[in-house]
């Protein structure tokens, strides 16, 4: 491998001066989250090859795309997995899952369409900014205006949460060597979607087919997906899994501060304090290292031979296709489904009901929102992704630098809430319809009760005025009807009263369990 010979002049920033290194080999993954227009399982891409015809982002000269083209542009492919356990290969398409992923038709080439058409002279660029020019002029770099992309593999997944991801492989330069600091500035670029434009070979510029000079990324890929997801993707802030393999050992000063740059987009104009914070690395290793941040994730590769080698270890040379490919990248999309999940749950019970009364259609949101809570419990929490320990802590770091523990018991602690309440909702409409069903026939106790009391004071008022003599004095017969008729209303009122207080003690112990009493 070759070094640029040239000094880099920040050594604050780097922590020491050395010379500018080259990645020999790079991929970089570019995950886009949405959410799924419908539902309904399978998900299944309509768009075709003449949907794309008329896209403004399609360069204005070169081959027209057939209008009449009706095969669509996705096909159905398991993703080629390895080492992983069946749930979480599950949620890729594999095993029981077959329509899961699905991949552009490379058949008809419309990778080289994202491109420019096969054969043409037309080039897809991606431009760099004055900003990104001036650093690497800075760092002792011949600046440069553009660098060419073309497209590796492209994966559409759609996940039975409702959330998907397209993951899209680009390549910058033809995948050539490229110098540390140009991938940097071509990921920050890539990450913040600051557009793209078609080139003749010959430098001159050709416009879209909506008369613009860039378009973005984003709107292109956009374009693919047709009516999968509900809205248009979103380029800004992009999370991303960059791939970079030197032939040589890399300085530990150094490795930190790409460790930091790929996975965080941090250029040099960010005097980074401590390049590791932020970052949860990995390290199993010493020539492979991998980082995870919130904003992206990294892997480093150093070619080098074990000691007292000559020859590359094979696994090396094809860690690309084989090791990140295959479990690494996967496990980053399971992640990021994840944390897309969790927060689409937590937004979701971002809503504020009347509790004493809530409307049906909030009834059935909530309702809704325990199922979905369980469903991911279900079917996507994952504590291990593989039986090998370097997988897991992969997923582990990724686990921790998205928060998910804490995003999970935040959405657990909704679904207990929601739960405590609906059952005591439903309960309290169970006793509201048993008393309604009750009240025709709750009097007929308390009556029969009252006149009970009437009729024996009466006997035994007439029997004691029949001792005194008094049984045929009218003022009397007055007295013991007045003294009867109050004895039974008492009791018929008391009745009423003591379940009235019954039914409020029980309320009452409802919700001193509820708060915790014991």
């Amino acid at each position: 491998m070759t070094n640029i010979n040239v000094i880099e002049c920040d050594p604050v920033a780097h922590g020491t001066t050395h010379p500018i290194t080259s990645v020999a080999e790079h991929a970089v993954f570019l995950l886009y989250p949405f959410q799924c227009r419908k539902r309904d399982w399978p998900v299944t891409p309509a768009a075709t090859l003449g949907s794309l015809a008329g896209a403004g982002w399609l360069p204005a000269v070169g081959e027209c795309l057939r209008e009449t083209e009706s095969r669509p542009l996705w096909l159905r492919k398991n993703w080629p997995l390895g080492d992983l356990y069946h749930k979480a290969s599950q949620q890729l398409g594999a095993g029981d899952e077959p329509d899961g992923v699905w991949t552009l038709d490379s058949q008809r080439h419309v990778q080289q369409w994202l491109s420019g058409p096969s054969g043409s002279t037309l080039v897809l660029q991606l431009p760099l900014s004055v900003a990104a020019q001036g650093r690497l002029q800075r760092c002792g770099l011949q600046p440069t205006d553009a660098l060419s992309i073309t497209f590796g593999s492209v994966r559409l997944v759609p996940f039975r949460t409702g959330q998907g991801l397209l993951i899209v492989e680009i390549r910058l330069a033809g995948g050539q060597e490229l110098p540390a600091p140009l991938l940097v500035e071509a990921i920050t670029a890539l990450c913040h979607d600051r557009g793209l434009r078609w080139r003749l070979k010959d430098g001159k510029e050709v416009s879209t087919r909506a008369g613009n000079p860039t378009f973005r990324l984003a709107e292109q890929l956009t374009d693919l997906i047709g009516d999968v997801a509900a809205e248009p993707l979103q380029g800004r802030r992009l999370f991303s899994y960059t791939y970079a393999a030197f032939d040589q050992r890399l300085a530990a000063t150094e490795r930190h501060m790409l460790l930091a740059r790929l996975a965080r987009k941090f250029t040099d104009d960010y005097r980074l304090a401590d390049p590791r914070a932020g970052l949860h690395e990995v390290r199993v290793f010493d020539t492979v290292t991998h980082a995870a941040s919130v904003e992206g994730c990294i892997t480093l590769v150093e070619r080098i031979p074990a000691e007292g080698a000559k020859e590359l270890p094979s696994f090396l040379s094809t860690f690309r296709s084989e090791a990140l490919e295959r479990r690494y990248l996967p496990i980053a999309a399971i992640n990021l489904h994840a944390r897309e999940a969790l927060l689409a749950l937590t937004h979701s019970s971002g809503f504020w009901p009347n509790m004493a009364q809530p409307a049906t259609k909030d009834v059935e949101r909530l309702h809704r929102l325990r199922e979905d809570i369980l469903a991911f419990r279900l079917g996507c929490r994952l504590s291990r992704v593989s039986p090998i320990g370097m997988h897991n802590a992969f997923h582990e770091a990724l686990g921790n630098a998205f928060g998910l523990e804490p995003l999970l018991a935040d959405v657990n602690q909704d679904a207990l809430e929601i739960g405590a309440y609906l059952e005591e909702r439903a309960a309290s409409i169970a006793a509201n319809a048993a008393q309604r069903n009750a009240r025709p026939w709750r009097w007929i106790p308390r009556l029969v009760s009252a006149a009970l009391v009437v009729i024996t004071l009466v006997t035994f008022g007439k029997l004691l005025l029949e001792a005194l003599h008094f049984d045929h004095t009218e003022w009397a017969r007055w007295v013991l009807l007045v003294v009867s008729s109050a004895a039974g209303l008492v009791t018929f009122w008391k009745g009423d009263l003591d379940a009235h207080t019954a039914k409020h003690a029980a309320g009452d112990n409802v919700l001193h369990q509820n708060l915790g009493g014991h």
